[in-house]
């Protein structure tokens, strides 16, 4: 069974640790490591899972350890889809609290993003079946007793939502806050139809200087503000972006 929780930002972080205890705590094999704190953690950095298409996603798997090596044991993975960056500060600092706590941590890159293969798409159909594909590949890890737990904030929600539609053997729980949108129809991607475009567009304006390296492109976006764009694009009345809508004005027009 999927356990879907939605919350608030002010008590996503206090209460994230306590819900996935919760959520593995009537496994008694699991109890232990909850108990048992403060292991050491060691990383596995860009471990390749292929996606359906062949185009592999680069994921950090974090461990808890002992000594310098894995625990003997087989441990639930918790698990975070993002096209933040997983090697992100903010990201790390989960995977070790999660890790050093007896839990198996994978974070990984988005299609596209950063040390991932393939063409990123925002909201790109492909992510169910990358989520899905992932979640079955880490539930069958050697040290994994074959439970995935997925957490994560807006994206990291939104990712979890489309991993959970092909329901992936393995997903057993998912802390989906601030996102997993159930219209994106009526909110967040469109409202009644209509193209969000200051919040689509100013979202890649400030993705895009981070990930690419370019000082020339880095220098462009500096220079550039997205408010001076949208000042200059022809949103007014008589001029239309939408060719086809020109088309039917002129046939209608004439009728």
């Amino acid at each position: 069974m999927i356990y879907l929780f939605v919350m608030k930002r002010r008590i996503f972080k206090r209460l994230t640790w306590f819900i996935f205890i919760g959520l593995f705590l009537k496994w008694p094999q699991t109890k232990i490591f909850c108990q048992r704190l403060g292991y050491d953690v060691i990383v596995e950095k860009n471990v390749m899972i292929p996606a359906k298409d062949s185009t592999l996603l680069a994921t950090d798997i974090y461990r808890p350890a002992h000594n310098g090596a894995p625990i003997s044991s087989h441990l639930p993975v918790l698990f975070q889809r993002t096209p933040y960056n997983k090697e992100s500060e903010r990201l790390i600092q989960q995977a070790m609290l999660f890790a050093g706590r007896g839990f198996i941590v994978a974070l990984q890159d988005l299609r596209g993003r950063y040390h991932s293969q393939g063409i990123f798409t925002k909201y790109s159909p492909l992510e169910a079946s990358d989520g899905a594909v992932s979640v079955e590949i880490l539930a069958k890890l050697s040290d994994s007793d074959g439970r995935v737990g997925m957490w994560g904030t807006s994206y990291g929600a939104h990712t979890q939502a489309d991993a959970s539609k092909l329901n992936p053997q393995g997903l057993a729980a998912m802390v989906i806050n601030m996102g997993g949108m159930t219209n994106a129809w009526d909110h967040a991607v469109r409202q009644g139809g209509a193209f969000e475009l200051g919040r689509e567009l100013t979202w890649a304006w400030r993705q895009i200087p981070m990930e690419i390296a370019d000082p020339i492109v880095k220098a462009h976006f500096e220079r550039e503000k997205i408010e001076d764009w949208y000042q200059t694009w022809p949103f007014r009345k008589g001029l239309n972006l939408c060719p086809l809508l020109q088309i039917l004005k002129t046939i209608f027009s004439k009728n």
